[in-house]
């Protein structure tokens, strides 16, 4: 199973990153999954555009405010968070091949990159 989180990581800044946390380039992730390069506050609760992707600013970025996706056998979950990077539009996404609920997502991003989770001190849940 390939699993990414798309974030910040021990600085200000959003990058790819595999478990064990290397980085990788945002080129792997837009020819691997089916969001491509989208992931950038584009699979965040939000207004969306006229071409479907979420338009970051200008919008309420609740944190912890999630979206679920699945498309084409992968899953992501991304959400608003602060907690690496304070300025606005500041997000992370975890992104699993296969089809996942919620929960399972949630569940497995806390086992495959636990050095995310331990500074999450909010919730994370579905926007309503």
């Amino acid at each position: 199973m390939r699993a990414f989180y798309f974030g910040c990581y021990k600085h200000p800044g959003h990058y790819l990153w595999v478990p064990g946390m290397g980085s990788h380039s945002m080129s792997l992730l837009a020819k691997t999954i089916p969001w491509g390069d989208h992931v950038d506050g584009g699979l965040c609760p939000g207004k969306k555009g006229r071409d479907g992707w979420t338009r970051s600013y200008g919008t309420a970025q609740v944190e912890g405010q999630a979206e679920h996706h699945v498309l084409d056998g992968w899953t992501a979950v991304a959400f608003w968070d602060r907690s690496g990077d304070s300025r606005p539009g500041s997000n992370s996404a975890f992104i699993f091949e296969g089809v996942f609920t919620f929960e399972g997502v949630i569940a497995r991003s806390k086992e495959v990159f636990p050095e995310i989770w331990k500074r999450i001190t909010f919730e994370v849940s579905l926007r309503n």
